[in-house]
């Protein structure tokens, strides 16, 4: 396991271009999480698996961001980073923290974003005035 991990280390030093990888059906069937996946990226270091999901502001793609190895949770820089170069620069996302009763439980390290329709527009963010990190 230690030599496992070592290797998995070594290849994630250097950030890669992202691949879109084929899901099939034996997939599907192995991993029951993957049944309504949309598609899958993957680097040297994320895997990142797609939903689409239709909700009252149109469709949004669920994005949930994994280390190869399930080593240690991604940053956020790494999930920014992953999902402006899959989805585009302009692309705006959040990340939610759901009331206690609708946590998820599971034992995987993942970050979990919503990227949001291009027509829909966040009523709030870092480039709105008084926003941290803005000077008035």
């Amino acid at each position: 396991m230690a030599r496992q991990t070592a290797i998995l280390k070594a290849a994630a030093r250097q950030w890669t271009t992202f691949q879109k990888l084929d899901i099939t059906d034996h997939m599907r069937s192995e991993y029951p999480l993957l049944m309504n996946c949309h598609s899958i990226y993957a680097n040297s270091r994320l895997e990142i698996q797609l939903f689409a999901v239709e909700t009252s502001i149109g469709g949004v793609m669920q994005c949930t961001a994994h280390r190869h190895g399930d080593l240690a949770q991604p940053t956020y820089e790494e999930v920014q980073r992953a999902i402006h170069e899959i989805f585009g620069a302009d692309t705006v996302a959040v990340e939610v923290y759901p009331k206690l009763k609708d946590e998820w439980k599971t034992n995987l390290a993942l970050r979990v974003v919503w990227i949001l329709p291009v027509t829909y527009e966040l009523p709030f963010g870092l480039e709105k005035p008084n926003s941290w990190g803005r000077n008035g």
